[in-house]
């Protein structure tokens, strides 16, 4: 193994927290506006702007790991890099084994033995 680097590893979004937010957001606007005329619809259009932007960044904050970038020289002397999960103790220099598809699937580095 060559190198290893901490990174932070964001899922991939799947709208629920915006969706969430937005709606609670809209409601919310529109019970400040007291549910009637223009008023209440703007507060209603900038409760759930606002509401989905709050509810996106706490989807994002709740779906981060802490990660490893990972580069391994191969036995054909190929170097690659790859990223998982900080959930397992390894250590440059140290000889490794790659499971999984290393081009453009799913793939992890794991110690020898």
């Amino acid at each position: 193994m060559l190198a290893i680097q901490p990174v932070l590893i964001a899922s991939n979004s799947t709208a629920i927290g915006t969706l969430g937010g937005a709606a609670a957001g809209g409601y919310l606007g529109s019970r400040i506006g007291n549910g009637n005329g223009n008023g209440s619809t703007a507060l209603a259009i900038l409760g759930a702007v606002a509401g989905g932007i709050a509810g996106s960044a706490a989807e994002g904050a709740a779906t981060r790991e802490q990660g490893l970038q990972i580069t391994v020289r191969l036995d054909d002397g190929q170097a690659i890099a790859v990223t998982q999960a900080a959930d397992v103790q390894l250590a440059v220099g140290q000889r490794v084994e790659i499971i999984g598809n290393l081009y453009g699937g799913k793939a992890r580095v794991l110690p020898m033995g």
